[in-house]
């Protein structure tokens, strides 16, 4: 590519944007960023050993040839187009993390929106005969008290029953540079058979095919057409009728990857085509 490095040149705001720049970096190109956007990268760098760098100089800006459909969802970016775009490295770590033997059954991890709470405790009541309140993180309480959490380094509120159900909201994903990779959420989602998956902004959620990447069978409050072709249940569905599956899980892994993958070999001949196209 004549050495030319390439810049995402505006704000990251999307995880989307995010997993893409990753996904990038594995080309052996050379991305760059802003100099302010810097932190959001920092936690992927350490973890998978990437390089992301600031410089503007003599770069070819990318961000505005790259579209992101986020309802749908679609990530383009020249003549690729996918439902995501995942890197391989944050694939085959998922992949890495799954055992033989899962100790939770039923999990949610991630964002309480106050939505997401309704929905789960009618899930727990009707499922489980729980009355019980979960804190959505932005009644302002909840706040207070997770101020003090993270102060002093303690969990947020859990629901736990039986080992066989946990609620685990976490702030950690909704902000960065935590955003850009959750270690404990990972390692609750491989932990677990069955993962819940409420819908967040859109129907879809990012929750529905990390769980796969981790070997969990998702379990939806709504079903879309991102969904389609993998195997899940749904929350209308008896609890009792829920069994894991190896072959399940290795089937929707595979279509996943399918999904939400590009070769690095691909993505580097688009970034070329992009690239010689537009000097």
């Amino acid at each position: 590519m004549a050495g030319k490095d390439i810049l995402f040149e505006t704000e990251i705001k999307l995880l989307q944007e995010l997993r893409l720049i990753h996904a990038i970096a594995e080309t052996g190109h050379q991305i760059n960023v802003r100099r302010s956007e810097k932190f959001k990268v920092e936690p992927l760098e350490k973890k998978f050993n990437i390089s992301i760098g600031t410089g503007t100089e003599g770069v070819f800006p990318i961000a505005n040839l790259v579209k992101i459909d986020h309802k749908t969802p679609k990530v383009s970016i020249g003549n690729i187009t996918q439902t995501l775009i995942f890197p391989r490295s944050i694939t085959d770590y998922c992949k890495s993390l799954w055992k033989a033997e899962r100790t939770d059954k039923f999990v949610f991890s991630g964002w309480m929106s106050r939505k997401r709470k309704k929905e789960l405790e009618h899930w727990i009541r009707e499922k489980w005969g729980i009355q019980r309140s979960i804190h959505s993180h932005k009644e302002y309480l909840p706040k207070i008290k997770n101020h003090f959490r993270l102060l002093f380094g303690l969990p947020e509120i859990q629901i736990i029953f039986n080992n066989e159900l946990k609620i685990l909201p976490s702030g950690k994903g909704r902000k960065f540079p935590d955003k850009a990779w959750d270690e404990e959420y990972y390692q609750n989602l491989a932990n677990s058979k069955f993962v819940l998956c409420p819908c967040g902004n859109s129907v879809w959620t990012y929750r529905f095919f990390e769980a796969i990447l981790c070997g969990a069978i998702p379990v939806v409050e709504k079903t879309c057409e991102a969904y389609n072709g993998f195997t899940y249940f749904a929350f209308d569905d008896p609890i009792e009728e829920l069994k894991w599956d190896q072959k399940i899980a290795d089937e929707n892994f595979k279509l996943c990857l399918e999904r939400i993958t590009v070769e690095p070999e691909e993505l580097n001949r688009e970034l070329e085509k992009i690239v010689y196209s537009n000097y």
